[in-house]
């Protein structure tokens, strides 16, 4: 049985309906999950590279080991390789403030500890 997004990406329908990177967007985070990419936003798609944007380099430390396997999963996800490479960069700190913001539930004043807005 083919893969849904496989299917849609291989028809004109499927490339209007999203792009390839708001497929890879949307993959990236069923592959790595909610808790995981809470902390890691795919930020654009260049050919088949993905950056992705993380709030430190604490983060970049943990997940460049992970990276194999986050490709393989991403693959199982899509069903085919839609992306054959993660590229780590450091968000801008407004945006990492954000995402600390968002990942305490978007409480005022929250502060996260150790870079894990306390879901770690």
């Amino acid at each position: 049985m083919e893969r849904a997004s496989k299917i849609l990406g291989s028809t004109r329908l499927g490339r209007k309906v999203c792009s390839q990177e708001q497929l890879a967007h949307a993959v990236w985070r069923a592959a790595v999950g909610k808790r995981l990419a809470a902390h890691a936003h795919p930020s654009w798609l260049a050919g088949k590279r993905l950056t992705v944007e993380v709030a430190d380099e604490m983060w970049v430390a943990q997940l460049e080991p992970l990276l194999p396997q986050i490709l393989k999963k991403m693959a199982s996800v899509a069903g085919y390789a839609l992306v054959e490479e993660v590229r780590l960069a450091i968000a801008p700190r407004r945006r990492a403030m954000a995402v600390e913001r968002s990942a305490a539930g978007g409480r005022q004043g929250a502060v996260a500890v150790g870079g894990c807005a306390g879901v770690c």
